[in-house]
Parts: structure tokens; sequence; C-alpha cells
């Protein structure tokens, strides 16, 4: 049986056999993942073609998601639909056919500047039925590099409401023009910029042909399954956790001082409402200060991780969920409070979330990840062309109720680890080291993933300065451990053998060079927190992190109690 392809579309929850739904299911996903790959395969730089610092979806006509691309960034997902919707209120009217849209306001957005997004309008007919959309991380969008003294939104880059880059198929010349006078390497910023636009316009054509196919002059009957499917699957599963208000306090890496972070989870029935009451208020200087659009995007992911990671996600999954932080606080900053750094407060959401839920879900949670530990070296080559690489290095897992965390893995963020390889072909620097820490990981019955320790120079004789950008994760604040697990570790930084403190070049600004040849940057990607109780681990575990170098003969006897039995080595 095929779809209803009469004129008039058929109403939600008629029409659509299960057989047909799962095909043009699969049909949406297989767009976004068209999408995704064009973006990766013309990107220019390193952040995006290797980090994979980006994420792709279809928006139905209303500005709600619709569909994702399974290696987008799920935060890129579930802030799409925010600033898609300010689009339709700011332009309602005034869309047309070969519009291209662009904005990165971080209250609408993702929550920093460097995030811009992308989202072209699709028509059958006079009718806009969709939005190809898309956010990329810029390699550079303008601002200062010392972002530990900015201290307002202003500062940090070009901050652009939504606009249109492209008005009836003909380019705003007047804004390529100021980007390209306000970014450091404008060859890689204009190229990543006409990426995206390239990928939408894949997006479209495809979603049309879909159209054409099934005979569809409209999605919204397809809308509205999809997403009234997944709202009752995530209402079902919500009902299964027992009614309650789960409280948990814990801490943020602050500057040079730790934020205090409290969470009321309500469960209600099918719903959950998530209240930040009590959480820190924002900070002056620093870029540490989140939006509310970017709190309610992960805590929205944690929930999603924990509760129904198996259901397809969409607008529907979100509509159970409520998230409320106070005005003013760390985690909903007012206009024009710097945002810069927003990660370093907001990956720790998701433990938070984790520990709250442990209690009614302990199969389902984690201890607290290690995090994503990024660096950058920028600079321009002799001839004076740009180059800003990042390194994206991923600390331990937590350690779990049926595994051990694994090392470099990267979360909450979904960016890829960077090689070695890929690092030092894109600027003058190199990695002199980078190896697991034994004896890191955090204790536990299933123990944390362990810790990276790495450490970068510049190459041998190239003598101009080059930049580095260093922000220390989990500076202060340890990934937490669960069930009478350990806690992780920290970064421990080292800047030619001294730690780095607040008083060193690198500590008060956040950036430093690599003047002379012997200079090196040494730091650890955290390790994980341990689940459980480190007396009941068992004994073969101990046996194989042995043999595989992860813990040391010293190690397992001193937190494990383990010793040889007589006539073992």
């Amino acid at each position: 049986m095929s779809a209803d392809r009469s004129d008039t579309p058929p109403p939600a929850g008629r029409g659509f056999d299960p057989a047909t739904l799962e095909i043009l299911w699969s049909r949406l996903n297989g767009i976004t993942e068209e999408i995704w790959n064009t973006v990766l395969r013309t990107s220019f730089s390193t952040i995006i073609g290797s980090a994979l610092d980006y994420g792709c979806a279809l928006i139905d006509a209303r500005g709600n998601q619709l569909a994702h691309a399974s290696g987008s960034m799920p935060l890129f997902n579930l802030a799409l639909p925010t600033i898609t919707r300010d689009l339709l209120r700011r332009f309602a009217g005034r869309i047309y056919p070969g519009d291209v849209f662009i904005g990165n306001d971080p209250w609408l957005c993702c929550g920093h500047i460097p995030d811009v997004a992308m989202m072209t309008p699709v028509f059958a007919g006079d009718r806009v039925v969709a939005f190809t959309t898309n956010v990329a991380h810029q390699a550079d969008f303008g601002g200062a590099h010392g972002y530990k003294r900015v201290r307002e939104v202003y500062e940090e880059g070009i901050l652009l409401p939504v606009m249109k880059l492209y008005e009836r198929g003909q380019p705003n010349a007047t804004l390529f023009e100021v980007i390209r006078a306000n970014v450091r390497t404008p060859e890689m910023i204009m190229g990543d910029l006409e990426a995206q636009v390239a990928a939408n316009a894949v997006g479209s054509r495809q979603l049309l042909a879909l159209m054409a196919e099934y005979g569809l002059t409209d999605l919204s009957a397809l809308v509205d399954e999809i997403q009234d499917r997944s709202e009752r699957a995530m209402r079902e599963i919500i009902r299964a956790i027992p009614d309650g208000t789960y409280r948990q306090e814990g801490w943020a890496d602050g500057q040079e001082r730790s934020l205090k972070v409290c969470l009321a989870l309500t469960v209600q029935g099918d719903e959950i409402v998530v209240d930040y009451a009590g959480t820190a208020d924002q900070l002056e200087a620093g870029g540490l200060n989140c939006t509310l659009s970017y709190t309610t995007a992960d805590t929205h992911y944690s929930l999603k991780c924990i509760l129904a990671p198996h259901i397809p996600h969409n607008e529907g999954s979100t509509k159970p969920l409520r998230v409320l932080a106070p005005e003013g606080s760390v985690l909903n900053c007012t206009f024009p409070a710097s945002v810069s750094n927003r990660t370093r407060v907001g990956w720790h959401l998701h433990s938070l979330i984790f520990a709250a839920l442990a209690g009614v879900v302990p199969e389902r949670v984690t201890a607290g990840p290690g995090l994503l530990q990024t660096i950058r070296i920028v600079g321009s080559y002799p001839d004076g062309k740009g180059y800003n690489a990042p390194m994206f290095a991923g600390g331990g897992r937590g350690g779990s109720a049926t595994e051990d965390g694994i090392g470099g893995f990267i979360f909450p963020s979904s960016a890829s680890n960077v090689s070695v390889e890929v690092f030092e072909n894109s600027c003058p620097a190199m990695v002199v080291s980078k190896e697991w820490l034994a004896d890191s990981g955090g204790l536990g019955r299933h123990r944390g993933g362990l810790a990276q320790r790495i450490s970068l120079r510049r190459l041998p004789g190239y003598a101009p300065p080059v930049r580095i950008r260093y922000a220390a994760v989990r500076a202060i604040i340890p990934a937490p451990g669960l069930y009478g697990g350990s806690d992780g570790g920290l970064s421990a930084p080292l800047w030619n053998g001294a730690p780095v403190t607040p008083e060193t070049e690198l500590g008060r600004d956040g950036w430093t060079s690599f003047r002379a040849d012997t200079d090196e940057l040494s730091f650890n990607v955290p390790s994980g927190g341990g689940f459980g109780v480190p007396d009941e681990r068992d004994r073969a575990a101990i046996e194989d992190d042995l043999k595989l170098g992860f813990v040391t003969p010293e190690g397992a006897e001193r937190d494990y109690g383990y010793r040889p039995r007589d006539g073992e080595r």
C-alpha cells in the first residue's frame, strides 16, 4: 500500500501504513545524512572536516525539528528549531525561493558566536514546506583571543541576528564583505560558509524529489504523524519513572573557582520539569555563562541519553520536557554577557542529571566523563596565509553498571578526536607525546576510562611565534563517581615543566605563544569517574588491566588490594 497521492494531504494518523511510514522516515533521515556528508566533503577547516563540530537537521514549516543526521552534534540539532522559529517570526511574509538565512545569536542558537546557523526554506509551489538547516563551528568569527578577560559578547566576534545571506538566489555582497573583513582566515571561513549553503541546497533538492515521488504537495500530515509517535513514546517512557522530585547539587569549573549548580528534576505523570533554581549568578567576565537555549538543549540531550536513546528523535521527543533556570544565573545569562567558553559550565549538567536519576534508573546512567579538551593553534605563515588548527581530544568515559569506561571518549559533545597527522598538517606545531596514563581511571567496580597525557611544541626551526589557546577542562571539578566509585582526575597543565597558575600568561589569558623550539605545553585530558565500590571489582578485570598496562602492579595493590596468587608473577 502506498501513500495517499491525492492533492489533499492525508490527516495526521491516517494515510500512512507502517511500511510506507518507515520508508518515508528512512528517506528523511537519508536526506539529513546527505546534508551532513556534503558539509564534510566541501568544508575547508579542520574543526569541521576532522573534528566534526557541526550538525544538520530538517525543520518543518512551523519551525519544529523533523529529522537530523546521525553524526550531528546533538546540541546543534536541538538548538536549530529555536533560531528557525525566530526566522519565521521576523521574516513573516518576506521569505522567498532562493533565500538563505544566516544567524548566530547565542541566545537563539548554540550559546556562543562561532556556531553559525544556515537555514534554507524549501518551497513546493508558492508555499514553504520545510527548512534544510545546519550549524557549523567556524574556526574564527572575529573577536578577542584573550577570552578570560572578555566581559561582553560584543568582544567575542560578529553577532548576526537572523538575516539573509542570499535573497532570491542573489548573494548579500555587503554581508559577505563584512564577514570577510572581520575574520583572521577569510578563505577558510568563506569556504566553510559556502559549504553550509551548498549542503542545504542538496538537501532541498532531495526533499522535493521525495515529495514528488510520493505525490506529496505538503508535509504537514507526515510531520504530525512522525512527531506524534515520538511524543507518545517519550511520554510512555516517562510514565514508567516514579513520580517525585529528584534533587542534586554539584559544581562546575569556574575561573579559578568552582560554581554551584542546583537541580530539581520533577517527574509528574508523563512530563518532566528540570529546574536549576539556586544555581550561581552569571559571571561578569570569562565567557563561562550559558544562555537558556544552550542550557535547554544540553538538558534535553542528557534526558534523551538516559531515557530514550533508541526512539527516533524529533520535536515530539522534547514536548514532554520543560527546562527552567533563574534569569541572570550562569545557566540563563542576560544579554550582553560573555559566553564564548560556555561549555566549561554546561558540560557539567550531564553528570548532575545522571546522578539525580541514578537512584531510579541505575542501569541507564554512567559516572561522570572526563569531557573534551580542546586546544587551538593560530597565526600566520611567513607568506601571510593564516592557519587555525584545533586539536580535540576525549577524556575517559565514566564507568557504568555493566562495564568500564573507555578512554579517549568525547561526551557530552559528539565531536571527533582530531588525529595527530591531521593536526600537524594544519599548523606549524607538533605533538611531542600522546599517551595513556596508567592508574588514572576513577576507581570502582567498573572503573572510569583512562586519562590521556598530551605534549605540544612548535615545529623545530620555525622562527615566528606560534600562538596557542588552552582552557583547561576539569581544572577544578573532577568527573564524579557513582555508587561508591571514586572521582576521575584533573587537567594538571604544565608549561615548560612548571604548573600553569593564574599568574602565568597562559593561566591569566588562556593564550600564550611558543616562542622557542623548547617551549612545551603538557596537559591531561581527564579520566572518567568510577561506578560502584572498588572492593567489588572483578579480579579478572584487574588482571586484564595489568596485561594492557592500564594499571600498574603497584596501583592494583594500592587501589584494589590485588596481589598475585602463589606461582603467579
